[in-house]
């Protein structure tokens, strides 16, 4: 999909989409977290919600994604 889309072969991806992604990646990277990461194993819990929550948001493209790929064979 990411390929597809660089080449501007498909183009029907959601500007949320690439900013719920963008959001996430900065969120678990950034080290500023609701709740720090020095906490064993509860400190990586928001972050899980968060990536959590954004494949989901991807998941339902990717179909959407899968439909126009089988289209077009």
């Amino acid at each position: 999909m990411t390929r597809d889309y660089f080449k501007g072969d498909y183009t029907a991806v959601p500007w949320y989409i690439i900013a719920a992604v963008g959001s996430a990646l900065l969120y678990v990277l950034s080290p500023i977290d609701t709740i720090p990461d020095i906490i064993p194993i509860v400190g990586y819990v928001d972050d899980a919600a968060v990536m959590a929550l954004c494949l989901k948001f991807v998941h339902i493209e990717i179909d959407e994604y899968k439909k126009w790929k089988l289209s077009e064979q």
